[in-house]
């Protein structure tokens, strides 16, 4: 399916394994310009060996826990140095641990927040300003 992607320069956060590699990929083979995140640098550039295996995309691998704000704004600055700026942002991470609300402690529910919206929104202000001036948002 084509998309009118090629071209286009994606940063996908969270991207060795589940959605975030799978939504890589699909990037990649509608010919984006794909930097991907992980926490672990093995994890990460085992997955962009297999993306571009699979599609012949050059990707991007970086290291980066998207529960910290300093990580965040270092992958994107790393990843504008390297692909000259990012039209397409996908926030994404492994998310909170399973349970039921009273089984989870503060502590997780604090994890969860940091792990699905306060990275989410770290990566947003970080990337925003990069974009050229005429760039719409939508979410």
């Amino acid at each position: 399916m084509d998309l009118g992607l090629s071209g286009r320069r994606a940063l996908v956060a969270a991207a060795s394994t589940g959605l975030g590699f799978a939504i890589a990929m699909e990037l990649a083979r509608e010919g984006c310009q794909v930097a991907i995140c992980s926490r672990d640098r093995e994890r990460i550039e085992g997955a962009a060996t297999a993306i571009a295996e699979a599609t012949g995309a050059a990707l991007h691998p970086l290291v980066c826990d998207v529960t910290s704000d300093a990580s965040i704004a270092a992958m994107v600055t790393d990843t504008v140095g390297l692909m000259g700026g990012i039209d397409l942002l996908v926030p994404n991470a492994g998310g909170p641990p399973y349970g039921t609300f009273a089984d989870l402690t503060a502590e997780q529910w604090e994890q969860g927040y940091r792990l699905t919206l306060a990275s989410a929104v770290s990566f947003a202000r970080h990337t925003v300003p990069t974009s050229a001036p005429d760039r719409r948002w939508c979410s």
